[in-house]
């Protein structure tokens, strides 16, 4: 972890934040954190996690999320905001919607 300066220099970063934002004060106060984006091959999306980091250091529950964008030649545009576990289930959804892809293929292939 890192400490910062500003407002709550004695707050730690936590490990794998790609950037930060100021301290601010909307409903309370906070900083954005935010990760790496990561970019998902032979696709235009990228997927990329945010959290809100309360000035004891915790993280705010309801602003945990993970951000998913299509590339366009303008930068990224926003599709859709999940929390962690409606990023776990739509993973497995595509997960699942691939496997019935390949088993429609596999079957195609087998009967004449």
């Amino acid at each position: 972890m890192t400490t910062t300066t500003g407002r709550y220099p004695e707050i730690p970063v936590p490990a794998g934040v790609a950037y930060y934002d100021s301290w601010d004060d909307w409903s309370n106060e906070c900083r954005l954190l935010w990760g790496t984006r990561r970019e998902v091959k032979s696709t235009n999306l990228s997927v990329m996690p945010s959290v809100a980091q309360l000035p004891d250091g915790s993280i705010q529950a309801g602003d945990r999320l993970i951000h998913i964008d299509a590339k366009e030649s303008a930068g990224f545009r926003d599709c859709l905001t999940v929390d962690a576990s409606g990023a776990r289930l739509l993973a497995q959804a595509l997960i699942d919607a691939a496997d019935q892809i390949d088993r429609w293929a596999a079957e195609g292939t087998t009967s004449s």
